[in-house]
């Protein structure tokens, strides 16, 4: 995930847009079981803590890579 923060035009190489597809659908499965209002993040700590990709009600919310 750094060296695609760091490179984001190389996205399409790393399968980023299945990544986000597989969050989505677990996404899914966590509003089954929890019902309401929910956010999935995936978190980097390199070089401070920032949300690389926010899924909420299983779509994708933000994205580092366009």
């Amino acid at each position: 995930m750094t060296y695609l923060k760091a490179h984001p035009k190389q996205a399409r190489q790393y399968k980023w847009s299945k990544i986000i597809t597989g969050f989505e659908k677990t996404s899914l499965m966590i509003k089954k079981g929890l019902g309401g209002q929910y956010q999935l993040r995936v978190i980097t700590y390199t070089p401070r803590r920032q949300s690389i990709l926010t899924v909420a009600n299983r779509h994708s919310r933000h994205s580092f890579v366009k």
